[in-house]
């Protein structure tokens, strides 16, 4: 889909150039752990990637009914008060980033969704690090 878009997409290379900006503020937000400012540069940066991908010839969709009604619930979630956001990558799943103590509401609130089958909490990893394995 990417490659599509590289080729056809009138918005692909403003996107590209966009991205070292992105890159910048979200290494800014990460080092001053300011989750808020993290989510407004990750979600901006998908709108216009799935608007990059959208002015592909062919166009290329991976957002459903479904995913637009995650992405609505997480706004209104945002709206009562709670520091979270989402991105879309290739595929119609909605991932949301939160604050550890707010994950259980959140899920409890987009589990509720009935286009929601199911929902997956994952913590932050650990980081770089070598293995013996296999």
């Amino acid at each position: 889909g990417m490659e599509i878009s590289r080729k056809t997409s009138p918005l692909y290379e403003s996107w590209l150039k966009a991205n070292t900006n992105y890159i910048k503020q979200a290494r800014e937000a990460i080092n001053a752990k300011n989750l808020r400012v993290l989510g407004q540069v990750a979600e901006e940066n998908c709108k216009q990637m799935h608007e990059v991908m959208r002015t592909s010839n062919p166009s290329i969709n991976y957002m459903t009914n479904k995913t637009i009604d995650c992405i609505n619930e997480v706004e209104r979630i945002r709206k009562s008060g709670f520091d979270l956001f989402y991105t879309v990558d290739a595929g119609p799943q909605v991932k949301i980033i939160c604050k550890l103590e707010d994950n259980h509401l959140i899920q409890e609130r987009v589990s509720s969704l009935p286009s929601v089958r199911q929902t997956l909490v994952a913590n932050i990893g650990y980081g770089a690090r070598v293995t013996n394995e296999g």
